[in-house]
């Protein structure tokens, strides 16, 4: 069986914010709304030598040969459409074309977690975007910093842009907490295997709130005895609790501290 052929290109993934709640209120518009959007991103598409290879749900995945191909149809679509508070994300990589046109790969995936991670009505780009744009277009990304995109290990820089010239607010983050293993000054392996036990029931307990992203103990455990900046920034946490286990005779004090950006540490006793 013939391997599917690879290739470089620019992707684009579309997507139109707010549409579960639009649909849920009125159905026939939230569709007439999506077939608009589909019907624009067509003739963008076409005039900017691309295609689309995806439209599952309300979403749209563009395929374009460079950066700057994608950043003029990402933006022209963005502005016939800034009712429509679309969110994009722009990145360029390599990809597998499968026998019906549909594009796979790492870098199509990481074009659609930079549009998770864009604010409605803007465009989220990868460095290898902005590095390839004409410098015209490079002028009008404004640097995001690095983040952790959704299921992926690295930090990226990334690079937003707003068709109206307005200033890109970040996204709001939802707190991400790392729980470190409970230190203890015994040696015996009891009170070890407590401390741990104490960390892991803590882990459970926070993952179930709302409002919450708590990092898996594999992960967070292995910082066990790291200092704390260290841990946060290697998990990108906005938040560690840790704390320790002491044994006097029958007695036990387990005591935590919760440390995050520019909060200090408070003692949970």
């Amino acid at each position: 069986m013939a391997e599917a052929p690879r290739k470089h290109a620019a992707i684009v993934s579309v997507d139109i914010a707010g549409f579960s709640a639009l649909a849920e209120r009125d159905a026939a518009q939230a569709l007439a709304h999506v077939a608009r959007v589909r019907g624009h991103a067509r003739e963008i598409t076409a005039r900017h030598n691309g295609r689309i290879f995806n439209t599952a749900g309300d979403g749209l995945m563009l395929e374009f040969a460079n950066a700057n191909d994608a950043l003029n149809a990402a933006i022209a679509l963005c502005e016939i459409e800034r009712e429509a508070k679309l969110r994009f994300g722009v990145h360029f990589g390599e990809v597998t074309e499968t026998a019906t046109g549909d594009l796979l790969g790492h870098d199509v995936n990481v074009a659609a977690r930079l549009q998770a991670e864009a604010a409605p009505g803007t465009i989220l780009v990868s460095q290898i975007i902005y590095t390839n744009a004409d410098p015209a277009l490079a002028e009008r990304l404004q640097p995001r910093g690095k983040i952790k995109l959704a299921k992926m290990r690295t930090l990226m820089n990334v690079y937003a842009l707003d068709p109206s010239g307005a200033p890109v607010k970040a996204r709001a983050t939802t707190p991400t907490l790392a729980v470190l293993p409970f230190d203890t000054p015994a040696r015996d392996r009891a009170t070890r295997t407590l401390a741990d036990g104490v960390s892991e029931e803590i882990l459970y307990a926070v993952s179930r709130l709302d409002g919450l992203k708590v990092i898996g103990a594999t992960s967070s455990f292995a910082f066990r005895g790291r200092d704390k900046p260290r841990a946060a920034k290697a998990l990108n946490a906005t938040h560690i609790l840790d704390g320790s286990v002491r044994r006097t005779d029958d007695r036990v004090r387990i005591s935590a501290s919760l440390a995050g950006g520019r909060v200090g540490c408070g003692a949970l006793v």
